[in-house]
């Protein structure tokens, strides 16, 4: 049975936690242990439910906004213990976000669901964002020492319009951090769509599978099918998977093939350099090596 309602979600993970159980691994799997119970114990007290544990990760549903914000900043301080007991650099980031969700078979299921997760992946370690959705529902209701900081309205991968992304601030917990993981801090010359991405998922799971198996992926179709847009629209959705940057490179108006180069170097920003080639200077300035190319 599937039923619709306003649900806040909270999600949570361990920044750098792979160099920390590649260095540590058996300290934190102890410590994760004790992280998970942590987590069960501090959600079920502000009478939220958890979902999932993934990893070193958390997927917790709350109907009232306020108890989530609550248990947010509890975790925070109560890992920041864990972290300082330990000896161990466990840093906690949080995303909160409310809206309406479809609860099917003891999980959630929609773009609220969706959005909360990438609201989580533009923390850092020790850090809580929320949306000005999750800000709204909360209303003048603040947990003691607790208030907020407007970061912006920024792009997530994923998501089809900006957010507006608040900083969830608290007098035990750190206050500054370097920018928010968006978008907008990946560089990129991917344009903005003029409309929202609606449907095609499978295409984009689809095209995105691909690139596991290959460096250079075509797309074919008839003319006016929604080439350019889909893959505008995957180039969009990988930014997180390339912190380095994504580059469109416009080649339909070049009649003559020895252009691309220079084109791909224009737009990379790689300038001529005398005794080399622009297709040997573009290698040498993507891979970091002077030999080998």
């Amino acid at each position: 049975m599937t039923v619709s309602s306003t649900v806040t979600f909270l999600f949570t993970d361990i920044e750098d936690s792979t160099r920390l159980w590649e260095s540590q691994p058996t300290r934190m799997a102890g410590v994760l242990a004790r992280h998970d119970a942590l987590c069960h114990e501090i959600v079920g007290e502000k009478r939220g439910r958890v979902i999932k544990t993934t990893g070193d990760g958390l997927y917790a549903a709350f109907d009232d906004p306020f108890e989530a914000l609550s248990a947010a900043i509890e975790l925070q301080r109560r890992i920041q213990a864990l972290a300082r007991e330990s000896d161990l650099a466990l840093k906690m980031r949080c995303g909160l976000h409310c809206g309406a969700a479809e609860a099917r078979d003891g999980d959630y299921f929609g773009p609220t669901v969706n959005c909360t997760a990438r609201v989580m992946n533009a923390a850092h370690g020790g850090q809580v964002l929320a949306t000005q959705a999750l800000i709204h529902c909360v209303g003048v209701r603040r947990p003691e020492g607790a208030d907020f900081l407007h970061l912006g309205r920024v792009r997530l991968r994923g998501v089809s319009s900006p957010v507006d992304v608040w900083q969830v601030r608290h007098a035990d917990l750190r206050d500054t951090f370097p920018p928010l993981r968006t978008l907008e801090s990946i560089p990129h010359n991917i344009p903005r769509p003029a409309t929202s991405f609606v449907g095609r998922e499978n295409q984009i799971e689809e095209v995105i599978a691909h690139f596991d198996a290959t460096n250079l992926l075509t797309l074919t179709g008839a003319g006016g099918c929604g080439k350019s847009r889909l893959a505008l629209q995957v180039a969009i959705n990988l930014l997180d998977a390339n912190p380095d940057g994504a580059w469109l490179v416009e080649l339909a108006a070049l009649a003559d093939p020895s252009f691309v180069p220079h084109t791909v170097a224009s737009v990379l920003g790689i300038a001529d350099e005398a005794g080399m080639s622009v297709t040997v200077r573009t290698l040498i300035t993507q891979t970091g090596r002077g030999g080998g190319v």
